[in-house]
């Protein structure tokens, strides 16, 4: 799965092409509520990387 704050981002186009899940970020969404927890709950995940993050990850997400 690939998850980006830029709706606009090229790699959510490739993922797409490889049929790899996406998700497009809203910062409010992603820091006052459990929107992004309970959309990640539908895939089964090891880990989480955060390549080029730059958001404070939110306690829920720990």
């Amino acid at each position: 799965m690939l998850v980006s704050n830029k709706a606009n981002a090229g790699a959510l186009l490739m993922a797409t092409e490889l049929n790899v899940p996406t998700l497009v970020l809203k910062r409010g969404g992603f820091n006052h509520s459990g929107e992004l927890l309970d959309d990640l709950k539908h895939f089964n995940f090891d880990f989480i990387a955060l390549a080029g993050f730059l958001w404070l990850v939110t306690a829920y997400l720990v």
